[in-house]
């Protein structure tokens, strides 16, 4: 066997003869571009000049930040790479791929190359975006910003794909929780049924909180702020935005822990229905403490960004209130 064939993993075999992830992305993509591009061919005829001028002025806002754009580019290639590379490692190390005897090498080539692929998606993804939209308002493309943004996508994949080869190689030594004693336990009526499942969601949501989940929220907010806001407004919009990224990662957290209760409990003779009962104590208590926040956010910010924040922590919360609603429906 060639040097350049012992790097290769053979997991890449095994990916090759079970292709259909390749048939599906590619009928999923030529499914996109045959809705996309007669779409964009009619919104080209029939918008007016007034939407024009829109997306014109949103060309030109991409213009006049390129750095806000190429952040936003990176950070989210960086993010992308991570998870992706980190959750193809980890079924390399742990599935039955792991008593294979393979270099350590080609762990470092499957790396690279998911990150190659990441950021060459993203560059298409936000070529397309952006050439749409000078499409339709008439404008041409923003090239420096292009070049800006494709550079962060480079440098992003590029870190994103060197730290997660770092820490296969320099695993941790000892993992540390972290601290779940919180500061204040919301007077709650527990489930007679389940009655730890709700200390059980909040701690975890505590951990995860702590550990910095959806802090970015509240940075990007900080970001876009100008330097001569007025402080309540800055202080609304901030406290929304925590409030968002905290009922998320609340539902995040309720929703793994639902799961890991179901599995759990399942040799019990509990009902489906008592076990969602259970599980929804702390995120309903969390609702209620997100909706108090988005008041009091209201009144020093007004209420032209509350809708925007609404659907960020609905989107935020997506995947835990389906991992809620499982929990009681097939345990």
């Amino acid at each position: 066997m060639s040097a350049a064939g012992a790097l290769l993993h053979p997991w890449w075999r095994e990916a090759w003869l079970h292709r259909r992830w390749m048939q599906m992305t590619t009928v999923r993509i030529t499914l996109a571009l045959a809705f996309a591009v007669p779409a964009l061919a009619v919104g080209r005829l029939v918008s007016g000049p007034a939407l024009r001028d829109r997306f014109g002025t949103a060309v030109e806002v991409i213009v006049a930040n390129p750095g806000l754009v190429a952040l936003l580019a990176g950070a989210g290639t960086w993010w992308a790479t991570r998870r992706v590379t980190q959750s193809r490692l980890d079924a390399l190390e742990q599935g039955w791929w792991r008593a294979a005897p393979v270099p350590a090498a080609s762990l470092d080539v499957v790396v690279l190359a998911h990150a190659l692929l990441i950021a060459a998606m993203s560059m298409a993804c936000v070529l397309g975006a952006t050439g749409a939209l000078a499409w339709l308002g008439a404008r041409t493309l923003p090239w420096p910003a292009m070049w800006a943004a494709g550079t962060a996508i480079v440098l992003g994949a590029g870190l994103a794909g060197l730290l997660v080869a770092w820490r296969c190689r320099h695993p941790p030594v000892a993992y540390r929780a972290g601290v779940r004693v919180p500061i204040w336990s919301p007077p709650w009526p527990r489930s007679s049924h389940a009655p730890h499942v709700f200390d059980w969601q909040r701690r975890e949501a505590l951990l995860r909180w702590r550990r910095g989940g959806s802090a970015w929220l509240v940075g990007i907010v900080v970001a876009l702020t100008p330097g001569g806001a007025d402080p309540r407004v800055v202080a609304g919009l901030v406290l929304m935005a925590g409030m968002a990224g905290w009922f998320g990662t609340v539902l995040h957290a309720s929703g793994d822990v639902a799961r890991d209760a179901r599995a759990t409990l399942r040799a019990t003779p509990m009902s489906g229905m008592r076990l969602r009962r259970a599980t929804l104590g702390y995120p309903v208590f969390a609702l209620l403490a997100t909706c108090g926040g988005f008041i009091l956010g209201v009144a020093l910010a007004g209420s032209a960004t509350l809708p925007l924040w609404a659907a960020v922590a609905v989107l935020m919360s997506a995947r835990g209130v389906r991992s809620l609603w499982h929990a009681g429906r097939t345990a």
